[in-house]
């Protein structure tokens, strides 16, 4: 984590050390840990998809979350265009296994 603090790394490992670290003796860091500190939340967001060593349905579900999140502000400046929603949909059934790729095309 401290050889690769992202945009931390300028403030030096001690920034990196007092986030993460100040209250515990210990070395690693959960998820947890990471959506707790007191960091943007696009600097979270940077740590886990970047540090944190997740199964690919992972990402794939932190993406899909994330799409929904900025979901209302697109769809409030582009109402007529459902394509993302759509999106969305079938890529929670992707991967909950209930369509494949072929059925998508």
């Amino acid at each position: 984590m401290i050889d690769n603090g992202g945009c931390y790394s300028d403030d030096g490992p001690e920034k990196i050390t007092e986030l993460f670290f100040s209250d515990s003796t210990e070395k690693e860091i959960s998820i947890k840990d990471i959506l707790s500190v007191d960091i943007p939340l696009k600097d979270k967001y940077w740590f886990i998809c970047r540090k944190c060593e997740l199964m690919k349905e992972q990402n794939q579900q932190i993406a899909i979350d994330v799409a929904e999140i900025v979901l209302p502000i697109y769809e409030k400046k582009y109402p007529d265009n459902k394509s993302p929603r759509e999106a969305i949909e079938a890529a929670k059934l992707f991967i909950a296994g209930h369509i494949s790729l072929a059925s998508i095309n």
